[in-house]
């Protein structure tokens, strides 16, 4: 599977005067199925991608991700410090411990970035429909946006900041369903 973020790249007065616009964009092939390095190398990517570059730095990152996707995060942190910043807090993110996750499923949402986790199950789906997708998915290790990793039961079953949470459900069907518009007849 790829994973591909944006970045902001300002760019130098050669780029500019030509009207050429440089591909911003990073891409990494990942396997949702492991633990170690994947997730590891979407949390970079997520910090970094919250960064603005010059085109020069910007190229050396992509290298650096792109072309060398086995090298270790500590490498790759202590490379970039205007990015990631303090060594040791960054790797405390990289490496943060699996957390619950938000809702319940199938519209359990991420921790870290509020992503949906099944992004493909909707509010609206029937029961046979919401089935398919916890089994075709049914076990996310982790966020395929910012790399989070999930914790779960002894069971199996992911573990959830709260049992049911109506606040979130509240907010997604808010988010994803617009509201019926109340007319007012004239009597």
């Amino acid at each position: 599977m790829i994973v591909a973020k944006s970045f902001t790249v300002r760019l130098d007065d050669l780029f500019a005067s030509t009207g050429e616009i440089p591909d911003t964009t990073i891409a990494i092939d990942v396997d949702p199925a492991v633990t170690y390095p994947d997730p590891q190398s979407v949390t970079l990517l997520h910090i970094a991608s919250r960064h603005e570059f010059d085109v020069m730095t910007f190229e050396l990152f992509r290298t650096e991700i792109e072309d060398h996707p086995g090298r270790r995060a500590q490498h790759v942190i202590e490379s970039f410090p205007a990015v990631y910043g303090d060594v040791e807090r960054a790797l405390g993110v990289v490496f943060a411990k699996p957390k619950r996750v938000k809702c319940m499923p199938p519209w359990s949402r991420c921790p870290r970035c509020d992503e949906p986790i099944w992004p493909k199950a909707a509010v609206n789906m029937t029961a046979t429909m919401q089935a398919k997708v916890l089994r075709d998915r049914p076990h996310p290790i982790w966020c395929l946006n910012c790399g989070q990793r999930f914790a779960y039961e002894d069971d199996r079953r992911i573990r959830m900041q709260d049992a049911v949470d109506p606040e979130a459900i509240a907010a997604d069907l808010a988010r994803t369903h617009t509201q019926p518009s109340v007319t007012v007849a004239a009597s």
